[in-house]
């Protein structure tokens, strides 16, 4: 049983569709850079999608490289492990133990499915809306009111 969680990334998400479907994904990918954390820490999060949940940040960080799923996974691992280790290494530094080196992240949930979600979206033709219709469908049956958006949401489902 996954642990109840606010669901924060509803607007977000939306927000990220929208952008597509007003600007195409050349323009989604240009502006949902890997470096654009204002726009990505809000879907640092699993999202249900067509191909299983997601971690949306992770997603677009790797995206520029992931035509081939192989090279996208790739830079992912290198991407996550660095990552980890600069949160470790802080961690340290500052003395809390939330940041820590947490090195087998990289294979959980949708963080592994990050390249591959990616590579899909790239090449398959499908928009942001029909990728993640399984997030658009909870969202439209359980969470009407976007100002609470607060309901228990289970990341195995």
């Amino acid at each position: 049983m996954a642990i109840p969680h606010k669901i924060s990334w509803c607007r977000p998400l939306r927000k990220l569709i929208e952008y597509e479907a007003d600007n195409g994904r050349v323009s989604t990918l240009k502006t949902y850079h890997p470096l654009a954390f204002n726009l990505l820490m809000p879907l640092n999060t699993d999202i249900p999608s067509k191909y299983g949940s997601v971690d949306v940040d992770w997603m677009f960080r790797v995206a520029p490289v992931s035509i081939h799923p192989g090279t996208g996974f790739f830079v992912y691992g290198a991407a996550k492990t660095i990552w980890n280790t600069g949160k470790g290494v802080a961690g340290w530094f500052v003395k809390d133990p939330m940041l820590k080196f947490n090195y087998g992240s990289i294979f959980q949930g949708g963080n592994r499915r990050a390249a591959w979600v990616a590579h899909k979206w790239l090449t398959s033709g499908d928009t942001l809306e029909e990728v993640f219709a399984p997030a658009l469908e909870f969202l439209q049956d359980h969470c009407t009111d976007e100002s609470i958006c607060s309901l228990p949401y289970d990341d195995d489902n």
